[in-house]
């Protein structure tokens, strides 16, 4: 990029002349051979590259403070250092430039309109961070998603949200807070507690024991096997459990979807629930486990179904878990 700077020449002139400031320095020195000029000179820091240089730099720091804060047995532990290897090696690519100094408006500009889809990028990855500085909603809730949330599946997103909407129903029924715990995938301990109660995500909890299959049962899971295809039946979503009793309260099993039909998810959702209830079968009655159960399903054509008995699971969609599962708590939590 093309720029000028403010220099000191004797004997010639290089740029235009500041007539003011030169008068004013060969008054005071005496040397009639000086000149103030704004010299012209091209610079690979400044304009989109600084703008480039100085996101690059700020990504490795974070990546590497990332680093530091995420338990090594984190699901994104390996991904995150393939990302940060990545940034350093880019950026030891670049020429070393001093990028302390913020990107100036021109700078933003440059980058913003520039031809190059590289420089456009590390604008809006600039623009982005000072909206978080700003508490932009938007940007807040981007950075949430991608960050504390983790670029997870939505289906995962969706149990998380039901575990969640899940413990906040118990606090409000026994009037807590809840603590929330590090949220990983399968951990052996709870990600969420409510007073006496806990939460497990992915994670059979306390005395769960698989139940004996019929030989039909047996047959199917053989079949699914044989063509590489899980079962889908290796733990339940989500368990509630008295931590005092040690005895699972309830049951929360989410199916997430886009184009099927819901009665098909909440079929197949109905005998997880019942084959997980029976796997606890040798503390707690079955049929009151599955009573105090619950299946969350993305969406219905109309209002969710009420259960007929109170040995039924309730049945909710994400407008339901939006609203509170305080029905479910009632049932559930006596």
């Amino acid at each position: 990029m093309l720029h000028s700077e403010t220099l000191v020449n004797r004997g010639g002139i290089r740029g235009s002349v500041r007539a003011t400031q030169t008068l004013v320095l060969q008054a005071r020195t005496g040397d009639d051979g000086m000149f103030v000029c704004d010299e012209p000179y091209r610079s690979t820091y400044t304009g989109p590259n600084r703008v480039l240089l100085w996101t690059l730099k700020y990504a490795v720091q974070l990546a590497r403070r990332f680093r530091f804060i995420l338990p090594t047995a984190g699901t994104y532990f390996t991904l995150t250092m393939e990302r940060l290897r990545l940034l350093e090696t880019v950026r030891h690519l670049l020429p070393l430039a001093d990028v302390a100094t913020i990107p100036s408006p021109g700078d933003i500009r440059a980058a913003r309109s520039s031809r190059r889809q590289l420089y456009r990028k590390a604008a809006l990855a600039y623009d982005h961070l000072r909206a978080i500085e700003r508490l932009g909603e938007d940007a807040i809730r981007d950075l949430l998603a991608d960050a504390l949330i983790g670029p997870m599946e939505r289906w995962r997103q969706f149990e998380l949200a039901l575990a969640l909407a899940m413990a906040g129903a118990i606090a409000e029924r026994i009037d807590t807070d809840l603590s929330l715990k590090n949220i990983l995938p399968g951990t052996a301990d709870a990600i969420i507690e409510v007073g006496p109660y806990a939460v497990r995500w992915q994670q059979a909890g306390p005395d769960f024991a698989p139940p004996t299959l019929t030989d039909w049962e047996q047959r199917e899971f053989d079949i699914l096997r044989e063509y590489g295809i899980s079962t889908g039946y290796d733990r339940p979503d989500v368990v509630v459990f008295d931590r005092r009793s040690n005895l699972v309260v309830a049951i929360g099993e989410a199916k997430y979807f886009e184009d099927d039909d819901w009665r098909d998810r909440v079929r197949g959702a109905t005998a997880q629930v019942i084959l997980y209830a029976r796997a606890y079968e040798k503390r707690q009655s079955v049929e009151e486990l599955i009573g105090r159960s619950l299946i969350a399903v993305w969406s219905v054509e109309s209002e969710s179904p009420k259960p007929l008995s109170m040995l039924s699971p309730t049945i909710t969609t994400f407008e339901g878990i939006c609203d509170g599962l305080r029905s479910w708590a009632a049932r559930a939590i006596t």
